[in-house]
């Protein structure tokens, strides 16, 4: 066992080992911030309950309505996934930012902290650069243009209905 070993060979070291595991988990129960992966708190706390709508994305290759039906599951989480998250990135980055700041603040390490640390400010030219990129080794062919739209559904009697005309999304734009 690891800790054993560290024992026996430098007390010194398991002594500072057992320190700073105690502070991350005293960190994680006291202020709710997952600080280190040795412990993870909360990670599958509750229950999660589908929102009233769900946004649904219409990837357009070469102006032709992308067949999900010829991807295998995890690729569609790949592109669905991507595309979703960097669209929440902006409004996320300073949340993420002022609570990381104010939890390591009690800690005395706040001050140290950089919000470029914090922040990925990928511009959206390189998103679709690198997004564009993926789709072509998604599909497996050349890809010469593409939009991406965005559109709400809603559940209701067994059936998704359309919630919400299709938007564009404002920072995909490639041709």
């Amino acid at each position: 066992m690891f800790l054993k070993y560290l024992y026996a060979n430098s007390k010194t070291r398991f002594v500072l080992f057992m320190i700073i595991t105690a502070s991350f988990i005293f960190l994680n129960i006291k202020w709710g911030a997952v600080a280190t992966p040795l412990y993870q708190y909360g990670m599958f706390s509750g229950r999660m309950y589908p929102a009233d709508t769900q946004k649904i994305y219409h990837i357009y290759v070469n102006d032709k309505l992308v067949d999900l039906n010829t991807i295998t599951q995890a690729k569609k989480d790949l592109l669905f996934i991507t595309l979703e998250k960097f669209e929440k990135e902006k409004e996320i980055n300073d949340l993420v930012f002022i609570s990381m700041q104010k939890i390591f603040s009690y800690a005395g390490v706040g001050s140290f902290m950089k919000e470029n640390n914090y922040k990925n400010n990928i511009p959206d030219q390189l998103f679709a650069h690198y997004y564009q990129k993926l789709l072509q080794d998604v599909l497996d062919y050349h890809i010469v243009k593409t939009s991406i739209y965005s559109q709400l559904y809603r559940w209701h009697s067994g059936k998704f209905l359309p919630a919400a005309t299709p938007e564009k999304l404002p920072f995909f734009v490639t041709e």
